[in-house]
């Protein structure tokens, strides 16, 4: 659904609320209901709403849920909205909103790591992550505020580069993914390693695979690890048909992905911590 669609939708709905009856009945176009949707107040009024809520599309609900901090603080604190959105019809392999694909992976991840109960794999529970680790609400994963989520756990965790790869992958990415890199390789806090593809260390490790998405526009995370002497690679993206590959070694799975930029978060358990609910509320992260 385009975003006119969305707002154009939104209008009649907003027009409904009681709390707003008479700035939403003069509102005519698609444009004016944008402008109003800036307005946090207003999207925490009909937030609030549970009929209002409950008569949202699927695409309205996602978009105004993480518009902003304050709106997406109400739906992680609102029952109402939890249930809806734990209860979404969307394939359990994708990820719930567009952006999200990190969030979804470290969710992939941490329940294999046991770190949190499979019952907890929840839409809800991604939401909480992505709120977390976006660059600012509803958009993509700060790669530094990742770092630092995975790290603040307790994990041990590293940047790892192919740098035959990466030297590849820079000079055809656009402006904005090189930033990111550049952003990634300069901050001296961070743990690096450096590997080729047939030395990449798997056992007892799991991956964030940093890809470049099929549009070419933004990075794409994906979730690895090793079972079985097997390279596991798992994609939540939509655009997807099918989520899980499998590949006889790291090596196999480089030579196959041209998108894959060599450039990874390598994260291993080693105390085999076990992540409680105190230590997930208590959870903050650190200011960038």
């Amino acid at each position: 659904m385009s975003m006119r669609k969305i707002h154009s939708d939104l209008a009649s709905k907003l027009k409904d609320s009681k709390e707003y009856p008479g700035s939403l009945l003069e509102l005519k176009d698609s444009e004016e209901c944008s402008d109003l949707l800036t307005d946090k107040n207003v999207i925490l009024s009909l937030l609030k709403d549970e009929k209002q809520v409950n008569k949202l599309e699927q695409e309205q609900f996602l978009e105004l849920i993480t518009a902003t901090e304050e709106t997406t603080k109400f739906a992680l604190s609102s029952p109402c909205i939890r249930k809806k959105l734990n209860e979404l019809p969307i394939d359990e392999s994708v990820q719930t909103f567009n952006y999200s694909c990190a969030a979804y992976c470290i969710l992939k991840m941490l329940s294999d790591l046991k770190l949190i109960d499979k019952s907890e794999c929840t839409r809800t529970k991604e939401l909480e992550i992505y709120s977390q680790i976006w660059k600012r609400p509803g958009d993509v994963a700060n790669p530094i505020k990742i770092y630092q989520f995975l790290e603040q756990l307790g994990l041990d965790v590293s940047i790892t580069e192919i740098e035959k790869r990466i030297q590849a992958v820079l000079p055809v990415i656009p402006d904005e993914m090189k930033f990111t890199y550049s952003f990634i390789h300069d901050r001296k806090e961070l743990k690096k390693a450096s590997y080729d593809e047939k030395s990449i260390p798997t056992k007892d490790k799991s991956f964030l695979l940093i890809a470049v998405c099929e549009h070419g526009i933004h990075f794409h995370v994906m979730y690895a690890k090793c079972k079985d002497d097997k390279f596991i690679v798992f994609s939540p993206s939509a655009e997807e048909t099918k989520h899980q590959a499998e590949f006889h070694s790291f090596a196999d799975f480089f030579t196959q992905n041209s998108q894959f930029t060599g450039l990874m978060y390598t994260i291993s358990n080693p105390k085999k911590l076990e992540l409680t609910v105190e230590k997930q509320a208590d959870q903050k992260l650190k200011p960038l």
